[in-house]
């Protein structure tokens, strides 16, 4: 005995299928997309606070050493001067 084939669906009902089944596509890939986002921004904020903090080791660092030794800084902060206005000028 033949049984019978399951019914087709007709071509709105396909495209109602298809229209569902893209709108859950969509709708998975905007939350993907808005968690990458969240995550990259919290992961750019953890960078720049660190950044931050070494900046500010580095600077309290160097103001250690011009104040240990003034007329050194003087005189390398000149030396810097005078050699970016030579490379510039050129």
């Amino acid at each position: 005995m033949a049984s019978k084939a399951a019914p087709q669906p007709t071509l709105e009902q396909q495209i109602e299928t298809l229209q569902a089944q893209v709108a859950r596509l969509l709708e998975t890939g905007a939350t993907t997309a808005s968690t990458a986002a969240r995550e990259a921004r919290e992961s750019g904020a953890a960078a720049v606070a660190a950044a931050r903090g070494r900046a500010e080791v580095a600077t309290a660092g160097l103001a250690e050493e011009v104040r240990a030794w003034p007329l050194t800084s003087l005189a390398m902060a000149a030396a810097i001067g005078w050699f970016i206005g030579r490379v510039v000028s050129r």
